[in-house]
């Protein structure tokens, strides 16, 4: 390992161990009128495995900033060991270590990091560093079960060895002692300061407008979201090269942006070309960009199912596509908002031309039945103002998630000179918690409803993949909506003596409704049930899940056998 990657290991998981040894932690009893903690060498070294996998997403998202080769390959290689060196064992791969190694390793790097903060010149990366170090601080006393010296240092001084530890204090002035219990993990994962975001994990944590590796969210009301390489049944394959827009953390303040690729099916060219800045600087906590854009591109609703990358495999191995396809040509004029470190709120006018667009391949590898087809639109002129609004916070989204998000989109398309007359209301809350260091639980609440004169392109369909599994895919379209995803996990699962080790066993739940069936009242008659089991290698990512329909509503009760790269939610 070279000092460069020691660096980098030390400082994210300095900023990120405190988080879980506190959730590991159980209230000691109370002797002379003092607690102390008790902490297990298990517990901090699954504290250690779940911050050091956070960090090799990190390093993986780090890549894709403006930085330069060398160090992007530096990080790049660091992910990789970090991933390898952090199995979900709960420990390290060689010999057992204690927990004064523990600590011993993180004075260690925290005299590296503060004799690299003494030798830079740029104030920006110093300061970075000094919240490290007072990071780390805290990440000691933690690891040592002490109670943190609170008023150790004034916060922005630069010392040798020991920071201050303010953060540990509520606005009141009580001081946190973290029981590792679902309200505690709350507790904590919502905490921020006005006066440090940085330090309290604008970078580190998915929270709102961060790359996808931290935020379970796919769709945008503002930005079209699509790879410049793809396979689908309407498009063939794609071929070309993109430039992301800005971020949060990106160091740019204004960028041209866009993608533009061959489409072999549609022999036609997809782009798009936009232009943006941002009024704040990096790491402000309330900032906003502006922007604009042009594109000649082909859409679907369909990205809360699934991915792109996900949707393209299964297309090519096994002659599954997930979406629905059209086409949209014209302009977007937006703004987007960073209100706090949890919340972004966004708006665009829209104005395309939507087309219909058909199956244009049957390639595939595998797979004997053809492609579904794609459905027709409705076409025509559509000027629209859409509204989203987004928030919460994420811990281990591709691990071992705890955390609560949330998304709201508002379109509107009424009075607007269109050939379209409607509204269109969506909104989504996913829920994660670890339950105990073995199990965890997820559940989704996704519902949507729609005034006026809805184009097909803005219905809601459920079925298959992403959505309530076991039943054919997007079967089920109408113009309101209400679906329920729940799922329990168990993870490093035993069956005998056979240990599933870095593996989760799961069990889920599914239930979605629409006004297919000819009436806007929920009703239980006309739910969509499912259930089954899962068995998720390579973390949450690689999945198979047999899922079977608890009702027939024409399509059989037999199971349905999935394979996921990508979990539903």
């Amino acid at each position: 390992m070279t000092r460069f990657q020691r660096i980098v290991l030390a400082a994210l998981v300095g900023c990120l161990l405190p988080i879980h040894s506190l959730l590991a932690q159980e209230r000691s009893p109370e002797k002379s009128g003092e607690r102390e903690r008790a902490v297990s060498v298990a517990d901090e070294y699954d504290a250690v495995v779940s911050a050091m996998r956070t960090v090799a997403d990190l390093l993986r998202a780090a890549t894709r900033q403006q930085i330069t080769e060398p160090v992007a390959l530096q990080l790049n290689e660091a992910s990789h060991m970090l991933a390898n060196a952090a199995p979900s064992t709960g420990g390290f791969r060689g010999p057992a270590r204690t927990s004064s190694d523990l600590v011993a390793l993180l004075r260690e790097v925290r005299q590296q990091i503060h004799e690299l903060a003494m030798t830079v010149d740029d104030a920006g990366t110093r300061h970075e560093l000094e919240e490290i170090m007072r990071e780390m601080d805290r990440a000691i006393d933690m690891a040592e079960g002490r109670r943190p010296a609170l008023a150790a240092h004034q916060e922005g001084d630069l010392d040798d060895g020991t920071g201050g530890h303010d953060d540990d204090r509520d606005h009141d002035g009580r001081t946190h002692i973290y029981t590792g219990s679902i309200g505690d993990a709350l507790d904590r994962a919502t905490q921020y300061s006005w006066n440090s975001p940085w330090r309290n994990g604008l970078n580190i944590r998915g929270v709102a407008g961060q790359h996808q590796d931290y935020w379970p969210f796919i769709e945008n009301g503002v930005y079209r979201v699509a790879p410049s390489v793809r396979y689908n049944r309407v498009e063939g394959l794609v071929i070309g090269i993109s430039n992301d827009p800005l971020t949060w953390t990106s160091h740019d303040r204004a960028r041209i942006f866009g993608r533009v690729g061959y489409a072999t099916a549609l022999d036609d060219v997809r782009y798009e070309v936009g232009a943006e800045t941002r009024l704040g600087e990096r790491g402000d906590l309330v900032d906003v960009k502006i922007g604009a854009a042009y594109h000649q591109d082909t859409e679907t609703r369909d990205l809360w199912k699934s991915n792109w990358t996900e949707n393209t495999l299964a297309a090519i191995f096994f002659k599954n596509d997930f979406f629905d396809y059209w086409e949209t040509e014209g302009y977007q004029l937006y703004a987007s908002a960073r209100l706090t470190p949890l919340a972004q709120v966004s708006v665009a006018y829209r104005s395309d031309e939507y087309r219909s667009l058909t199956q244009n391949t049957t390639w595939s590898l595998f797979g004997g039945d053809d492609f579904r087809d794609n459905p027709a639109i409705m076409e025509g002129d559509m000027e629209s103002v859409v509204v989203a609004f987004e928030g919460g916070r994420l811990h281990s989204l591709k691990w071992r998630p705890r955390g609560l998000a949330f998304r709201a989109e508002a379109e509107f398309g009424e009075g607007l000179g269109g050939d379209f007359d409607f509204s269109r209301f969506v909104g989504d809350v996913r829920g994660y918690a670890r339950l105990s260091r073995a199990t965890g639980a997820s559940i989704r609440l996704r519902g949507g409803t729609t005034s006026g004169t809805v184009p097909f392109q803005k219905a809601f369909s459920i079925g298959g993949t992403g959505s309530v599994r076991a039943f054919p895919q997007n079967v089920f379209v109408g113009d309101r909506m209400a679906l329920l995803n729940a799922e329990f996990e168990f993870y490093d699962a035993r069956i005998g003596s056979w240990d599933l080790d870095d593996a989760t066993l799961f069990g889920f739940f599914d239930a979605g409704w629409t006004n297919t069936f000819g009436t806007d009242e929920l009703r239980l008659d006309d739910v969509l049930p499912a259930a089954g089991v899962g068995l998720a290698l390579d973390d949450r990512k690689l999945r198979f899940e047999l899922a079977w329909p608890l009702r027939d509503m024409g399509t059989g009760l037999s199971p349905t056998l999935l394979l996921r790269l990508n979990p539903t939610f």
